[in-house]
């Protein structure tokens, strides 16, 4: 199968990290992988793995991103993806605008992920015009049932896991922890749980 994750850029976050170990998993598995944004550090480990990162400025919220409708219809026409996953309203944007000109029969399905409780604007229901929406988790899957106009068997719950070993455990500098306690005294003798 050949699968297409559109995000704004490959920077740091939840998302990013995400769709670079999806890419991963995918390739594991025998699938080819595709990634389109803008780049960032985190294009070169995806390559790494095995996918094809595709350089394409869809990051930008405003209407100069639409010139990308073009090139995004061409890329989609080109790979013949079998699914293209949409992770950000911009990107998703011009990936429903390129795909209105290509006729039904030759588009992939697309599937959507709604990564927070966006702000609920015609611009946000973007992401509802998937085939299939994935809520990161069940908060926000009520978050979309009671804003957007959609069925609940159109939405999937898959909690956002982290790789552990990316977070291996280790001591702390002492350098570190002297900065730390200086900035937060009110923690010292205190339990401590850190999110990565």
């Amino acid at each position: 199968m050949r699968i297409l994750q559109a995000l704004p850029a490959l920077y740091s976050g939840g998302v990013e990290r995400g769709t670079v170990e999806f890419a991963a998993d995918l390739v594991k598995r025998g699938h080819e992988s595709f990634v389109v944004s803008k780049g960032g550090p985190m294009a070169e480990q995806l390559r790494g793995q095995g996918s094809e990162h595709i350089f394409m400025p869809i990051h930008r919220k405003t209407p100069a991103s639409f010139g990308q409708i073009l090139p995004m219809r061409k890329l989609l026409l080109e790979l013949k993806p079998d699914i293209v996953h949409v992770r950000s309203r911009m990107p998703a944007w011009i990936i429903f605008l390129a795909l209105k000109s290509i006729p039904a029969k030759s588009r992939p399905a697309v599937v959507s992920t709604f990564h927070g409780m966006y702000s609920v604007t015609p611009y946000s229901a973007i992401m509802t015009r998937a085939d299939h929406i994935i809520a990161v988790s069940g908060c926000v899957k009520d978050y979309v049932l009671n804003n957007y106009p959609v069925p609940d068997e159109k939405l999937t719950v898959i909690q956002r896991g982290v790789d552990v070993d990316a977070f291996q455990q280790r001591e702390l500098s002492s350098q570190w922890l002297d900065r730390w306690f200086r900035q937060y005294p009110q923690l010292a003798n205190q339990k401590i749980i850190m999110m990565p």
